[in-house]
């Protein structure tokens, strides 16, 4: 197999542990968390550090958790102030815990703190996940050159927050560290196996899984055949293992990103010439009936690699095509007439889940940013994956 390799410096995060001695763990990624020093005074811990980033990084977001008996106590739930949160880079930062407000008994013994700074690129200690900063902002969402579906009006302005998003769709090597550390089983090994298109039509295959999809792949390869609740089993195990808040995207934060921070393109490529797995002369070869991209050739028949082509102008690869991405969003035909302004984030409930971005087998109409799929919660296909985000607050 010719693995991918992850070859760049990232960020850098440091576990202090409270006991008798301290010791440092570091972890390699962008920004760097140094110095780390931890005192007491009256009811307060304090810690104290230094940022350093890049040179271009005037700001970074800063992630604090405590872990007391292998618990991990996110920012949020503990009594912490100082500078957590969207910082500048420089020396002489703090972070102050009312240790006594929210352990009134006393200090409890061997608390580890971790705190992880995040830069323009982040990279996931836990899997080796890249992450890329997206600055937040509005834009107009849904068919904005007037070809798509009804379900993508009325065009309505969305404004998103700051947010990481992964720069690859997440690989059959990531998931699989999840399944063998978890001795996980996916909906489709457990139940009736993975939809694959068979004999012209979609099908369901009792032997197909993100394992074995009915088509060649290696560890590079974005995992199909996951069903949205096997996406968010993964999720839930990641975040045991980090202070990081992931999650799956929004709806409107994967439009946004996809169109390079919410520009008038159609596709991820903007108003260049196609870069992406999507159906293409290669699948016309192998599926005479499909509609494809007219004189394109990606090299693939099914999934590619990922970043096997150009990214778009956030520095994120496949935004269009190799496979649909699963979303957050609970989905609704008429939600674009009532959808919040900011932050929205789909129905309250629903039947189906939204699913963006395109898939091998598509040709240009469902290739577009704005198309929305959308399936149960308990679907898998074999052009079905998944891609990560956490807010940068």
């Amino acid at each position: 197999m010719n693995f991918f390799r992850y070859n760049s410096i990232f960020a850098k995060a440091l576990v202090l542990v409270i006991t008798a001695s301290v010791f440092f763990a570091p972890y390699l990624f962008g920004a760097e968390i140094a110095n780390l020093q931890r005192s007491t005074v009256g009811s307060h811990i304090i810690f104290e550090f230094d940022i350093i980033g890049e040179k271009e990084e005037g700001e970074v977001t800063v992630f604090v958790a405590i872990t007391i008996g292998g618990k991990v106590f996110p920012s949020e739930k503990l009594h912490i102030r100082g500078d957590f949160g969207r910082v500048n880079v420089g020396r002489g930062k703090k972070i102050y815990w009312n240790v006594l407000h929210d352990f009134p008994l006393g200090i409890p013994p061997n608390i580890a703190a971790t705190i992880v700074a995040a830069g323009k690129t982040f990279r996931d200690p836990a899997t080796g996940m890249e992450f890329v900063f997206v600055k937040g902002g509005c834009y107009e969402m849904g068919d904005l050159f007037g070809d798509g579906e009804t379900n993508e009006r009325p065009v309505h302005e969305a404004c998103i927050d700051d947010f990481y998003m992964g720069k690859y769709e997440v690989t059959v090597r990531e998931f699989m560290k999840f399944v063998d550390d978890k001795n996980y089983e996916t909906e489709a090994e457990k139940g009736d196996g993975c939809s694959t298109f068979i004999d012209n039509k979609w099908q369901k295959d009792l032997n197909a899984n993100w394992k074995n999809p009915d088509f060649e792949q290696d560890e590079t390869h974005p995992v199909v055949c996951v069903s949205w609740n096997d996406a968010n089993a993964f999720i839930d195990w990641l975040k045991g293992k980090t202070t990081i808040r992931y999650r799956l995207p929004t709806e409107a934060e994967r439009e946004y990103a996809g169109r390079s921070g919410g520009k008038k393109y159609k596709y991820s490529w903007g108003e260049n010439p196609p870069s992406g797995n999507i159906a293409d002369e290669t699948a016309k070869a192998r599926f005479p009936s499909w509609s494809v991209w007219t004189g394109y050739h990606d090299g693939y028949v099914f999934t590619a690699p990922v970043g096997s082509y150009k990214p778009n102008e956030l520095g994120l690869f496949d935004m269009t095509g190799n496979v649909w991405e699963w979303t957050l969003d609970w989905y609704a035909t008429k939600y674009y007439a009532e959808s919040p302004k900011n932050n929205p984030s789909g129905s309250s409930s629903g039947e189906y889940k939204v699913l963006r971005g395109g898939g091998w087998n598509n040709g240009p109409r469902g290739s577009r940013i704005a198309f929305r799929g959308r399936f149960e919660p308990n679907a898998r296909y074999n052009d079905i994956g998944l891609r990560l985000v956490f807010p940068a607050q």
